[in-house]
């Protein structure tokens, strides 16, 4: 069974779904303990004492995002002896990828993804931010609609999840006008992201040149396993490329529907990796091929029974 492990980005995540996930496996708790160590705080203490609402705009969330990703992958990777063929990830979930792709050490990641977060929250200081996703227009009509109220402040596109669903970055203004349009032509759904930092878009380009300086003192090797950047969406190994990917996304939208068209292309089975759904969700509007999500130990073990059925079936068709 040849399938791929994509990680989500920074969205809505479920703290109920982690708790109970660390119930089950010691292993979660253990790794945000070593997180913490490396960042001088108890990130699980923060979660703990957060709301799902609030947990968005805590300053830690983006490590909070990486340790879960990288723990639940964990326990996958414990529990099969199958290996993934493709590993991607949306948006900060690249990082995750890199991780658990062996490109670089969980300890550096989390020092990289600080300074992004931290560069990141300067942007928002200066730029008041938002971020939508819209369902249900055509991206070349949500750019133009970008383009048209665009003038001293910032509207663009931020990622483009879906045919009909992309997600819209930049100043406030110039956000709340773009959405009053895509209302008024028939979006179908428009849904604010819980974020006031302005992420994939221009207003990001002044603070890439000082990420791609801290990048210079972080190591990468190359992926053990094929890797897709999210800035690109093409087949990357390098660690040039790695750090161009890493810096290019800050201000460039994530091309998503791109990345899992050229998954489609090589496996059979998509699994999300995360607290929720949301790639999974994304992806039955988009690809053909299944996808399953890991974010409880019920899912978990559906998982490992379909990759298990899956060996069965062919190795019967094979005997026929």
């Amino acid at each position: 069974m040849k399938y791929a492990v994509i990680f989500p980005g920074q969205n809505f995540q479920s703290i109920k779904n982690l708790n109970n996930l660390a119930k089950k496996y010691s292993s979660i708790k253990q790794n945000f303990y070593e997180a913490s160590d490396y960042l001088n705080c108890n990130l699980w203490n923060i979660i703990q004492n957060l709301d799902e609402q609030k947990i968005n705009f805590n300053n830690y969330i983006q490590p909070i995002i990486l340790t879960t990703s990288v723990s639940i992958y964990n326990i996958w990777k414990q529990k099969t002896q199958k290996k993934p063929i493709i590993m991607a990830g949306h948006s900060l979930g690249e990082y995750s990828a890199l991780v658990c792709s062996n490109s670089i050490n969980f300890g550096d990641a989390l020092k990289l993804i600080m300074i992004r977060s931290k560069l990141m929250q300067q942007v928002s200081i200066k730029n008041e931010g938002l971020m939508y996703a819209i369902v249900g227009i055509d991206k070349n009509i949500i750019n133009n609609i970008c383009n048209l109220v665009s003038n001293k402040e910032i509207a663009s596109i931020a990622a483009i999840n879906s045919p009909d669903q992309v997600v819209i970055s930049g100043n406030k203004n110039s956000i709340i006008k773009t959405i009053k349009i895509c209302k008024n032509i028939g979006a179908k759904y428009i849904i604010k992201l819980p974020t006031k930092i302005p992420s994939h878009c221009i207003l990001m380009k002044d603070i890439s040149i000082i990420f791609k300086k801290k990048l210079k003192k972080i190591k990468f090797k190359n992926p053990k396993y094929l890797f897709i950047d999210n800035a690109n969406a093409k087949f990357i190994n390098s660690e040039s490329d790695i750090k161009n990917s890493l810096v290019k996304q800050l201000y460039n939208p994530v091309l998503w529907t791109d990345v899992m068209k050229l998954i489609e292309k090589k496996i059979f089975l998509s699994i999300e990796i995360g607290t929720k759904n949301i790639l999974s969700n994304i992806n039955k509007y988009l690809i053909k091929i299944k996808s399953l999500t890991i974010n409880s130990e019920k899912n978990l073990y559906a998982a490992l029974k379909y990759i298990l059925n899956i060996k069965e079936n062919n190795k019967m068709s094979k005997k026929k």
